[in-house]
């Protein structure tokens, strides 16, 4: 099919050859004409542009040119040009000549737009370094909930910080009012014979890891199914189990409701005291209890599974991941503000167009890539603390999941996203010009079947 349409097009390149032909023959027999005239005494070159104006404005009226379809075109280009055609045959130097320079400056045009500079990479370079510095200066690893005092100060600027503002916001008294108000029934179920036929470990210490309900992120939807179904829902053995309950709720089947319920219940969990006055085992950070699943994934001989429930039980809950957000926090601010910076002062772009480039849903392309490169220096020196201290406490989760989002957005922009936009917007531009070259014909169109005849 292409090749009768190429052939299509030679025939009528070729038909439009024989026209231009025939119209500069007769141009040049109109200047004979006129030359000759002009050699006459009698010519008056005013009376010969009357005339011929004249001669333009008798028809007014439209006559319609004779149209033929793909299908007669085609049928004439095969009797025509019977040997193949390619587009070598329709296209001259000046065509190809003229294409490759439109490619060549869409493709440069689309590497100023999304293709990292100097400037880029030492702004996400800087970011990260200054976080990865924060996190090794002013990030110490948890301390275990159980044996450490409620008001005992934490060793690390950033964790101290973190507790100060939680025991502030939170504080003892407001947890145990929360509790009281927002009990979610079998949903925090803490001994394993409340639920019927669990047979795993389930106590006071690891029963916040264990059950869904109490993800920061994922408790609201299972907290709320188990809630209004009289279950809970436990990671067991890399399983997620709905086990029922042997005590019945009384919650009814609102979604609102029980929702509600689970964020009074988070609160109140996140900076709670044990009875006995220490830490106690707070929330776990978020999708904590889903990497406790990888029971066979091993790193150095190590259970990933087995490090996360030894680090829950050390401390590392979601007190200590805020703390270890702060230097992410800090970079993805310092991030956007130096952008923002370098969109106004080198790009020409307003403050509020720059700084909407980094906002979620409109987040830039070039932007996401400095972000996972930033995080990538981040966790580079995050490994090399966690490889001198040898302890994996000192893990900065909230860097590594920043890491692990930015990084497969930035990986599927570079391996696939990014060619489709490149020759995806090239074709809108190609077709944005054949839109243009259509109407053009359309006018020329009009004013030819307004041709005398």
């Amino acid at each position: 099919m292409f090749s009768k349409q190429i052939k299509a097009v030679k025939h009528i390149q070729n038909m439009a050859g024989e026209t231009e032909a025939i119209h500069d023959e007769i141009d040049r027999g109109i200047e004979d004409l006129k030359r000759s005239l002009m050699s006459l005494d009698a010519f008056d070159e005013e009376e010969y542009q009357s005339a011929l104006e004249h001669e333009r404005n008798i028809q007014r009226e439209a006559i319609p040119l004779e149209r033929k379809t793909f299908r007669e075109i085609s049928r004439e280009a095969e009797q025509s040009i019977p040997h193949n055609v390619t587009l070598n045959d329709i296209l001259t130097r000046e065509d190809k000549e003229e294409v490759n320079a439109r490619i060549a400056r869409h493709i440069e045009e689309f590497n100023r737009e999304y293709s990292l500079d100097a400037w880029d990479y030492a702004i996400a370079g800087t970011c990260g370094l200054v976080a990865g510095m924060l996190d090794v200066l002013c990030v110490k690893s948890p301390v275990r909930s159980t044996a450490t005092n409620f008001s005992t100060p934490l060793d690390g600027i950033f964790n101290r910080a973190v507790q100060e503002a939680f025991n502030k916001i939170l504080p003892p008294d407001l947890s145990h009012k929360l509790s009281e108000s927002f009990r979610i029934g079998s949903a925090d179920t803490s001994m394993k014979g409340r639920l019927s036929s669990f047979s795993g470990k389930l106590s006071p210490y690891n029963h916040r890891l264990k059950e869904l309900s109490h993800d920061p992120v994922l408790g609201f939807i299972f907290g709320a199914y188990d809630m209004m179904n009289d279950s809970c829902t436990i990671i067991d053995n890399g399983k997620i189990t709905t086990y029922k309950s042997l005590q019945a709720n009384d919650f009814g089947d609102n979604i609102f409701y029980a929702v509600g319920r689970m964020f009074g219940h988070l609160a109140s969990d996140i900076n709670a005291p044990s009875a006995s006055g220490n830490r106690g085992m707070g929330l776990p950070a978020p999708f904590m209890g889903l990497l406790s699943m990888l029971r066979g994934v091993n790193i150095n001989g190590e259970s990933v599974g087995s490090n996360i429930d030894y680090m829950y039980l050390s401390g590392y809950d979601m007190r200590q991941f805020t703390v270890s957000s702060v230097p992410v926090a800090l970079m993805e601010i310092l991030l956007r503000a130096l952008w923002v910076i370098k969109g106004v002062s080198k790009e020409g772009k307003n403050f509020w167009q720059a700084l909407s480039q980094t906002l979620p849903g409109n987040l830039h392309k070039k932007f996401r890539m400095m972000t996972a490169a930033s995080y990538g220096v981040l966790c580079a020196f995050n490994a090399g603390k966690i490889h001198v201290t040898q302890n994996i406490l000192d893990v900065n989760y909230a860097a590594w999941m920043g890491l692990i989002w930015n990084g497969f957005h930035a990986m599927k922009w570079a391996l696939l996203d990014k060619h489709f936009m490149l020759w995806g917007s090239f074709e809108r531009k190609e077709l944005a010009r054949l839109e243009n070259t259509v109407n053009k014909l359309d006018e020329l169109e009009h004013d030819v079947e307004l041709l005398p005849v």
